[in-house]
């Protein structure tokens, strides 16, 4: 198995770019040693000598690999570098829209992004966008990558489409049942808990939201199968990972309980697996 990941490095860069998204389809994750591969791969394509790559491919591999949650920053650093190659002058915003968008999402939900880099990408998106090359599914992730930033780095314009894209694809949440038993274990605790609770600008819903008296503020997110890979060991899909930044970003202590850790136990280890997860995210947020 090492021995097939490491091929993954000796790939043209397009048939690494497809073998990323088509991983991250199916949700399943490959061994380390492939995305060590892709990131060696991007690393030497960036030192010249060979034609420049097509700025899609480098934000196809940098996509799949963060939607599949890898965070190690060599394959992200790589591909900052490749991308700055590909478009020229220093990465501004000469990409596709649509890898522009993919690239900043990508580098925010590994954790790989701050605000200038974020400007820099972007670029001359504006102008572009407001000529209708950027699509709402682009646009909405474009917002997301600004809002694990802190929100309104992106030019007002931009950022008002962005935002408007996202709304239009974010649907109407309902409390699970398992929110609903992680609520109860909450009262035990001695908090009360908001369910499904809006920020204040809409942007996003926290499954459960509680408000300490001392004004700190707990996001507890509730995460069911589809928040993980398929593949094992389970590890949290880039979205679950960029979702938690985002509301980090909001000043949120976020608090992940996995429901796979709880399907297995009794009642009581459940209820005692709750208060230890929960106890730990408030004494967090006090300190």
């Amino acid at each position: 198995m090492m021995e097939r990941a490491q091929e993954v490095g000796a790939l043209p860069l397009q048939d690494v770019a497809r073998l990323m998204r088509a991983l991250a389809a199916a949700e399943f994750a490959p061994p380390p040693e492939a995305f060590a591969a892709a990131a060696s791969r991007l690393s030497r394509l960036s030192e010249g000598g060979a034609p420049a790559p097509r700025p899609l491919d480098v934000a196809n591999v940098a996509f799949g690999a963060a939607y599949l949650g890898h965070t190690g920053e060599e394959l992200y650093s790589a591909a900052a570098a490749l991308w700055r190659a590909a478009c020229g002058r220093a990465g501004a915003g000469a990409g596709p829209a649509g890898a522009v968008c993919k690239m900043a999402w990508a580098r925010a939900a590994a954790g790989h992004l701050d605000k200038a880099a974020l400007m820099r990408l972007v670029g001359d998106l504006p102008s572009r966008a407001a000529g209708g090359e950027l699509r709402p599914y682009h646009a909405s992730m474009l917002f997301q990558a600004d809002m694990a930033m802190g929100g309104r780095c992106l030019p007002p314009g931009l950022w008002a489409a962005c935002r408007s894209a996202w709304a239009e694809r974010r649907g109407e949440a309902r409390p699970s049942h398992l929110q609903k038993v992680v609520r109860r274990a909450l009262r035990r605790l001695g908090h009360e808990a908001a369910a499904e609770h809006a920020l204040e600008d809409g942007s996003l819903s926290i499954d459960l939201a509680v408000v300490l008296p001392g004004g700190g503020r707990v996001a507890i997110e509730v995460d069911g199968p589809s928040h993980f890979t398929r593949s094992l060991p389970r590890q949290p899909l880039g979205r679950t990972l960029l979702r938690r930044r985002m509301l980090q970003a909001q000043g949120w202590t976020v608090v992940s309980v996995d429901s796979h850790d709880l399907d297995d136990m009794t009642s009581v280890g459940r209820r005692e697996r709750l208060q230890s997860l929960l106890s730990g995210g408030l004494r967090e947020c006090k300190s």
